[in-house]
């Protein structure tokens, strides 16, 4: 009976001593996370009441955001780093921006998300969409916002009035330079191709849908081209000038593919086949 009394306060003083290590940490823990949360950070404000749909760049040129410190636990888990307002520069406040609200991931969104496609269109202007794949449009890296050249591969056929029997001419050349990208939506196209005689196999390829702002002509023109053609697409830096666009009377066909004059293209092929 002794030894069961001395084996119960034994384990009464570690149950204590136990109860004191886990309440020190407790209370070690509380006083870390209260230093945490008491920490300042930094974060972006609306300096100013920001009406809905006011462009990012007009935000950052007027100064309607502006670096405040704030305690750590106060700071939205979604918020715009400071340094990082260049981010909204191309798009616009998804809704109207309180003076003193912080300035969130969420806070600016795509104008055509905001107002619609619509609302991205001035006088004259239209939105139109065609299909191209990763390999045709630049590996996928189109964004809106970028500005885009549509080139467009096709074979024009023998101008009527022309010499009967010659054969199309197969042509390459810049259609639309420097279009605007409003819109970019990913789905999937399916390629019909010949297997064997008779026979045919369909496969899905990767495909997107892109979206710019045109005139009334050039949603003609891209109509156009979408049926009748190869659409490619080729990326320009952000500050392109289609006025100084150098590319935009270039035509390539088989007689000027080359650098070099086709006869002397000739010749170094006849020269390769003779040497092989």
């Amino acid at each position: 009976m002794r030894n069961w009394r001395v084996l119960t306060a034994v384990v009464a003083v570690v149950l204590a001593l136990l109860a004191g290590v886990l309440a020190w940490q407790y209370l070690s823990d509380a006083d870390e996370r209260a230093e945490e949360d008491a920490e300042l950070v930094d974060v972006l404000v609306a300096a100013e009441d920001i009406p809905a749909g006011t462009s990012g760049q007009t935000v950052i040129d007027e100064e309607l955001i502006t670096q405040e410190r704030v305690p750590r636990r106060a700071r939205p888990e979604n918020f715009l780093a400071p340094g990082r307002q260049g981010q909204i520069a191309e798009l616009v406040a998804a809704g109207p921006i309180s003076a003193g609200q912080f300035i969130v991931t969420g806070s600016f969104r795509q104008a055509a998300l905001v107002s619609g496609l619509s609302g991205s269109l001035g006088d004259g202007e239209q939105a139109i969409s065609f299909q191209v794949d990763d390999t045709r449009g630049i590996g996928g890296f189109v964004s809106p916002g970028d500005r885009i050249n549509v080139v467009l591969n096709l074979d024009i056929e023998t101008l009527q009035g022309g010499p009967a029997g010659v054969p199309a001419v197969n042509t390459t050349a810049f259609l639309l330079p420097g279009l605007e990208v409003l819109a970019v939506g990913d789905t999937t196209a399916v390629e019909t191709r010949q297997t064997g005689e008779g026979e045919t196999e369909q496969r899905n390829i990767p495909a997107g849908i892109i979206t710019v702002k045109v005139n009334a002509r050039q949603a003609l023109q891209v109509a156009h081209a979408q049926q009748n053609g190869t659409i490619y697409l080729s990326l320009n830096p952000r500050d392109f000038d289609p006025e100084t666009f150098p590319g935009e009377a270039e035509v390539v066909e088989a007689i000027n593919l080359f650098d070099q004059p086709l006869d002397q293209v000739r010749q170094v092929q006849e020269q390769l086949q003779a040497g092989g």
